[in-house]
């Protein structure tokens, strides 16, 4: 009986080996904290056990080159960063309308360290797992076609991980921003 106990235990700890060090990869979509979705934070079984923006770091996304307001169909650059002193870093960002509806249109620029999902009609970026290992402030960058004239405001949910690097959810950070834009 006790070896059977060891057996599943051991299958247990790998099963969350593999899920922890799969997110490095990416996370699943739907973790922007956006409203209806989850964040990477202390809700989530095999994710970071953490609240959200409660580390000495930040988060934060820009948009280049026209800062807080969008024209309609023009081409934008992305740049979702992190500062915090931990070793391994990710992100997943959204746009969506203020009706909870997709906003505009995403193209990897960098496939190196970017990669895109789709869920629910929704774009969601985040880091590949080359683009996930630097230390201290990390930046990532795609670019985003703005929706058509007369969307209204578009809302940009991001979460950030800043994790220690030691493949579990101990000690792990997260943080959380919005960058809204008016048309």
């Amino acid at each position: 009986m006790l070896v059977r106990k060891g057996i599943y235990f051991f299958y247990f700890l790998a099963a969350a080996s593999v899920v922890l060090s799969a997110y490095v990869s990416g996370p699943p979509p739907g973790t922007t904290c956006a409203p209806g979705e989850t964040s990477c934070g202390a809700t989530n079984n095999f994710c970071h056990k953490t609240t959200p923006n409660s580390g000495n770091g930040f988060g934060d996304i820009a948009l280049y080159p026209t800062g807080n307001k969008y024209n309609p169909g023009q081409n934008c650059t992305i740049m979702p960063y992190c500062v915090d002193t931990s070793k391994i870093f990710g992100f997943q960002v959204v746009a969506k309308l203020s009706n909870g509806n997709p906003a505009g249109s995403v193209m990897i620029s960098d496939q190196v360290k970017t990669q895109m999902n789709t869920s629910g009609g929704l774009e969601y970026v985040s880091q590949t797992k080359a683009g996930a290992t630097p230390m201290g402030i990390h930046d990532w960058m795609y670019d985003w076609t703005a929706p058509p004239a007369g969307s209204g405001k578009v809302i940009f949910y991001v979460a950030f991980v800043a994790a220690n690097g030691d493949s579990t959810a101990a000690n792990d950070l997260v943080y959380t921003d919005t960058l809204v834009l008016d048309e």
